[in-house]
């Protein structure tokens, strides 16, 4: 059969290469999320935010969860040959900082296509036998990668190329017709999978041929989901409940928008869920970006695992789980290899003061600077040697008050919002309800998604 062929497909010998990647342990580092009772001694919550290289984070995960998984989306690298940066202002200053997400750049195309075949290949085995995948790309890979897909799943186990269809972006006027859709290709692990149909209803300008007429006098007609995403979209849930899906994609104006590059809209991930995966099933993302396939899954009620490389993105999809109402419990779990030292903090440097009153306590920051050489260094005042002016290069906190030396636990949160004032509350309370001898952890993040902790042990009568 036809195939696609690259550089270090196959060995001398022509058998087909997979490499042996060095399978790393998971260490978890922080916990946050909502939890009843003694999250001290928990058990290990099913949601997970790794951040790893996926060809650490993914045979991790192989050893442990092999058949598991009940869906996998994933929002690859499009071999673009771009860079995808975020610009923040920040706040008090006009100075505006530029961000690294990712960098789509690979030395040669035979890259990439084995960088995507690798990962393909063990996410294809981390599912379940009744799972499936859906891969999001755009025209500069599809082809190659329904071709590559075909090779790991099996051609008889392609489904559908979903069209995610808008009108945002750019336009040639001469070579090509606009380009204003994105692929979703869905390929089952085995014919087992099964989509979960949904019903999508259409509103009507007048009466047509079968349409009714709801009770605000709006014509309509049911049909099943088509493989087109586009605008708006009106499903029929349980009960005759009306869900609306918004998919258009994030603009600079969206109330949705995030600091991040390439993000997607929630609503999108809200109905790929809903028709490939069940209430309480896995949910993989490794490519998880700003976060958003793990918010969807908070919201449908499923367990879920996303990992990035990019400290931006997992700065960004913690913030945005931890300023949910109640998140369930999760973790932030790091790849180490064997006898490899884990890195506990960088160079930055953070202050803070402890107040009391009683048994209440009060962590209050009053000084940061960030690490040498970082982009944000230039926002410490050295005309005033304020300590306070490195503050404003924070984007978020938060409090362990019963660190245990181990895990960092989010029990106390705080963040900037994306508009308004943006201002960073600087002080977090709590009351111990018992004497004893505990250890206060602030653990802050930057705009440059640098992380740093600082302890300091306090007593309470």
């Amino acid at each position: 059969m036809p195939e696609l062929v690259w550089s270090g497909k196959y060995d001398a010998d022509g058998a087909r290469h997979r490499p042996r990647l060095p399978v790393a342990a998971l260490r978890t580092v922080e916990a946050g999320g909502v939890s009843s009772g003694d999250t001290a001694h928990a058990p290990t919550p099913a949601n997970r935010l790794i951040a790893g290289e996926t060809q650490q984070a993914l045979p991790a995960l192989l050893a442990e969860l092999a058949g598991q998984v009940n869906l996998v989306y994933i929002d690859p690298p499009f071999a673009t040959g771009l860079g995808f940066t975020s610009t923040v202002t920040l706040p008090g200053s006009e100075r505006q900082v530029r961000r690294t997400a990712y960098r789509d750049a690979w030395e040669s195309l035979d890259g990439y296509l084995r960088w995507m075949d690798e990962t393909l290949t063990l996410l294809r085995d981390l599912l379940a036998d009744d799972g499936a995948l859906l891969l999001h790309c755009d025209w500069r890979a599809e082809g190659m990668l329904r071709l590559l897909l075909d090779d790991i799943f099996g051609a008889e186990n392609f489904r559908n190329a979903i069209v995610w269809s808008y009108r945002s972006g750019g336009a040639s006027r001469r070579e090509s017709l606009a380009r204003k859709h994105d692929t979703i290709l869905l390929y089952a692990r085995s014919p087992r999978f099964r989509i979960r149909p949904q019903i999508e209803r259409q509103y009507l300008s007048k009466p047509f041929m079968g349409s009714a007429c709801d009770a605000r006098g709006r014509h309509y007609v049911d049909t099943l989901l088509r493989d087109v995403l586009e605008g708006e979209m009106t499903c029929v849930g349980a009960d005759e409940e009306l869900v609306r899906y918004n998919v258009r994609p994030v603009l600079n104006l969206s109330r949705e928008r995030l600091d991040y590059p390439t993000q997607k809209p929630l609503g999108l991930l809200r109905l790929l869920l809903t028709l490939a995966s069940d209430p309480g099933g896995l949910v993989l993302d490794c490519c998880c970006g700003s976060g958003v396939t793990a918010l969807a899954a908070e919201h449908l009620g499923r367990r879920w695992i996303a990992a990035d490389a990019s400290p931006l993105a997992i700065q960004t999809t913690r913030k945005r789980l931890l300023a949910l109402a109640a998140p369930r419990p999760f973790v932030v779990q790091r790849p180490v290899q064997e006898g490899e030292m884990q890195v506990v903090a960088d160079a930055a440097n953070l202050t803070f003061a402890v107040e009391r009153s009683g048994r209440a306590v009060t962590v209050r920051l009053t000084g940061y600077m960030p690490p040498p050489g970082s982009m944000l260094s230039s926002v410490t005042s050295s005309a005033t040697d304020d300590p306070t002016d490195g503050l404003r290069s924070l984007d978020s906190w938060s409090v362990d008050w019963t660190h245990d030396g181990a895990t960092f636990r989010h029990r106390a949160h705080a963040a900037r919002s994306r508009t308004g004032a943006r201002k960073l509350p600087t002080a977090l309370t709590y009351a111990y309800a018992d004497p004893g001898r505990y250890t206060i952890a602030a653990h802050v993040v930057d705009f440059a998604a640098h992380e740093t902790t600082q302890m300091v042990e306090i007593a309470i009568e």
